[in-house]
């Protein structure tokens, strides 16, 4: 019976130490009040091919939330962003005034989220930004999906070029690393205190 519990105590290290979750970015602007939140896009000290969240091919996760205020209005962006190796010079550009990104989620339903970075051409790999909500969506939108990445499994992403698309289909093993993206930032901003950013990043 001992040996039983150890056992699984030593399990449910292990599951915490798999979804281990840091940040990139944590910060408030004390004159201004802005907030920016970015996560890690990777577990350990440095970048690994562990990190991949697909599988096939290589695409890197991280998650953010941004806010401003202006004229005392409060405006708020909820964003991915992804890191795509993909070695192929054919797939043109991420454009920012088109790039989109189509999410699945294991319930089936889907959701677009549109690109706000800058437009990237490498043909090696692309580093593309997306709002949660598309071209016509509202901020209840974004905030809506940004919840419910925190508690349906995303499935599949779909990343649309200036020539085609990625399909990339998401490994089971890493859906609920996903979520702990999101949920992350929901307790940080929860909490309304800026947690410190891991050092070296």
């Amino acid at each position: 019976m001992k040996t039983f519990t150890i056992h699984c105590f030593l399990f449910l290290l292990f599951c915490q130490a798999s979804l281990a979750q840091g940040f990139d970015i944590n910060t408030t602007n004390p004159k201004t009040g802005e907030r920016t939140i970015v996560t890690k896009n990777h577990r350990a000290e440095d970048v690994s091919r562990d990190d991949n969240i697909t599988k096939r091919g290589m695409v890197f996760f991280d998650a953010g939330y941004q806010s401003t205020l202006n004229n005392g209005t409060l405006n708020e962006l909820y964003f991915i962003d992804l890191n795509i190796v993909h070695n192929d010079a054919s797939l043109g550009c991420l454009k920012f005034e088109t790039g989109k990104v189509i999410l699945t989620f294991e319930d089936g339903s889907t959701a677009e989220c549109m690109q706000v970075s800058e437009t990237s051409c490498d043909k090696l790999a692309f580093v593309g930004g997306y709002a949660l909500t598309s071209r016509t969506g509202t901020n209840a939108d974004m905030r809506g999906l940004f919840e419910k990445l925190m508690t349906i499994n995303l499935t599949k992403i779909e990343i649309f070029t200036t020539e085609g698309s990625l399909d990339y289909a998401i490994k089971p093993k890493e859906m609920p690393y996903i979520k702990s993206h999101f949920a992350l930032i929901d307790r940080v901003l929860k909490q309304g205190q800026p947690a410190k950013a891991t050092a070296g990043n």
